[in-house]
């Protein structure tokens, strides 16, 4: 299953969009972004639990942050848990582990 999204595989705006770094307060819908749909999260609630316990700060409408230990936390969580939770992670897993050697952390957008 398609978890995650780029930006010329989007179709519509609602999505949370992820940036390594920095979000520079103007730019949207960037290339080098990972997406998530917005309903992905209402169609898994167990990884939506296990995303705000990792990321209590998470705005789904506003501007988050997420650092290498929350990522390591959601990751071991999901892959513990097994089955969609683990295969969303995996799905996450590259673009996410390139975003970190660039940043210390993850700049989320909410939709």
């Amino acid at each position: 299953m398609d978890y995650i999204c780029m930006n010329h595989e989007r179709i519509g705006t609602c999505y949370h969009e992820f940036i390594s770094g920095e979000w520079d307060g103007v730019t949207f819908w960037n290339d080098g972004s990972m997406y998530i749909r917005d309903e992905i999260f209402d169609d898994f609630p167990e990884f939506l639990k296990l995303w705000m316990q990792a990321v209590p700060d998470f705005e789904s409408c506003g501007i988050s942050r997420m650092d290498l230990q929350q990522w390591k936390t959601l990751r071991e969580a999901a892959l513990a848990m097994g089955g969609d939770c683990a295969e969303f992670v995996r799905e996450m897993e590259p673009w996410m582990e390139n975003a970190f050697r660039k940043a210390a952390f993850i700049t989320i957008l909410g939709i």
